[in-house]
């Protein structure tokens, strides 16, 4: 409580200062999307849960946005493992150099923040894929350099999803859309394959081509329905199949989004094809 409290008063003058009083508390802390943080001070010793637990949970979270973490601790030996459980400075006991101690913060701090702004710009904040504007982008590099590569370009909308929305509340809606940008990623991550979330409820992918999709999509809609506990969840899907390299890049996904939208309301089919 003492260390907490000294190190607070290095820093109140420069920042909100948030205190947690053991590793559960700073978990739960952290889980409130209304809060921003952009450092942790962790210490080793905690009741609850200790800072070791507390690193190994940050690194098992996959949609959970991490500042950076330094390690304060007495224990200089704790500094390797630290840094290899994700921590980005390692700061020993006792703290009689506070001015350099603000100085390395302020410092990892500047860094993080300035991550932070190009990340804002470069991913969905909550689907964690790309913006519209850097999927074009990356998909004009990806082509500069596989320009013989055959390529897909793929939407995939959440049918009815603004009534998921009213019906479970915004919250669950996030979800839904957070989910399904994590279980996209992980479909295609044997593939070279990027994404972006260019509306509320459609999804837009440009993945190396297939001749076919049959069952490439299966179960998606069952396993986000029980991850979510939100029952009915339907996707539509449009294919422009091999690009027409000579058309714009927003010409293939408007024929993808063309062919999913053949099938809105058709609950015989989940794939549509551009033809």
């Amino acid at each position: 409580m003492i260390n907490r409290e000294l190190l607070g008063g290095i820093f109140e003058d420069l920042y909100e200062v948030s205190y947690a009083e053991n590793g559960v508390q700073a978990w739960n802390m952290l889980q409130d999307r209304t809060m921003h943080y952009s450092l942790i001070l962790l210490d080793l010793l905690m009741p609850e849960m200790d800072g070791y637990e507390f690193l190994e949970k940050l690194r098992e979270k996959e949609n959970l946005v991490v500042p950076p973490v330094i390690v304060m601790t007495a224990d200089e030996s704790a500094e390797v493992r630290s840094i290899k459980l994700g921590a980005a400075d390692f700061i020993t006991k006792p703290y009689d150099m506070p001015e350099v101690i603000r100085a390395r913060c302020e410092r990892i701090v500047e860094f993080y923040e300035d991550q932070s702004l190009i990340r804002a710009a470069e991913r969905d904040e909550i689907s964690g894929l790309y913006s519209r504007e850097f999927f074009f982008e990356y998909i004009r590099q990806m082509d500069t350099y596989q320009p013989d590569q055959r390529k897909d370009a793929i939407v995939l909308n959440i049918e009815h999803f603004h009534l998921l929305n009213e019906m479970f509340g915004r919250e669950v809606g996030d979800d839904i859309l957070r989910m399904t940008g994590i279980m996209l990623t992980k479909l295609f991550a044997d593939k070279s394959c990027i994404g972006c979330r260019p509306n509320a409820d459609e999804f837009c992918l440009y993945v190396d081509h297939a001749e076919q999709y049959d069952g490439v999509f299966a179960g998606l809609q069952e396993e986000l329905a029980r991850l979510t506990h939100v029952p009915r969840i339907r996707f539509r899907i449009g294919i422009c199949q091999d690009v027409d390299r000579s058309k714009p890049y927003e010409a293939w996904f408007d024929r993808a989004k063309q062919a999913c939208d053949l099938i809105r309301g058709d609950y015989t089919r989940q794939i549509s094809f551009y033809n």
